[in-house]
């Protein structure tokens, strides 16, 4: 049922090089305007589950999760799940790819499942613990969109997610928080 009711499914693709991504967009200067998506806002903040078969920590989610607090986001419980079933409302499972879930999302890398405009649950999926990766998934649980930027943290592309943060703040503020 959760998988038909989603609206949006965020993904980083994989096996790009950095020239096969630029796309002619994809770049990095000082005549780049940043431009993040609005974030959006939750009802109530979801309690974030790391699934006991994730390839990640919770102290790793709750370190990344600081990081987006840092920069805006809401700061979020984090805890250790068995996650049995689908999420729930008010929940946000993060685990391991799920092969039903491969077979239906094909060529993602990362996944992020998500209602855009009012997000209540949601899934996310990464294959390892890379924790770039992560960070990238969790940032859309708020922002459903990439800038197509080589470093930003919600750039689209494995290769090209970095560590700049220009106008994450402003996408929160733009979004209410």
């Amino acid at each position: 049922m959760f998988k038909l009711l989603l609206i949006s499914l965020l993904a980083i693709s994989p096996g790009c090089t950095r020239s096969a991504c630029t796309l002619q967009k994809i770049k990095r200067g000082d005549d780049v305007k940043v431009e993040v998506p609005v974030a959006v806002k939750w009802k109530e903040d979801p309690v974030i589950l790391v699934c006991d078969t994730a390839p990640v920590t919770k102290d790793e989610v709750a370190m990344l999760l600081d990081e987006w607090a840092a920069h805006g986001a809401p700061k979020l419980e984090v805890v250790n799940s068995k996650c049995v079933g689908e999420p729930m409302p008010g929940y946000i499972q993060i685990d391991q790819w799920r092969p039903e879930w491969r077979l239906q999302v094909t060529g993602a890398y990362a996944v992020t499942a998500v209602w855009p405009e009012d997000p209540v649950m949601g899934l996310i999926m990464v294959p390892d613990g890379n924790l770039s990766v992560l960070r990238h998934e969790l940032g859309h649980i708020w922002i459903h969109g990439h800038t197509p930027v080589m470093g930003h943290v919600v750039c689209p592309y494995v290769e090209c997610t970095g560590d700049d943060w220009e106008g994450v703040k402003k996408a929160f503020k733009r979004g209410g928080y």
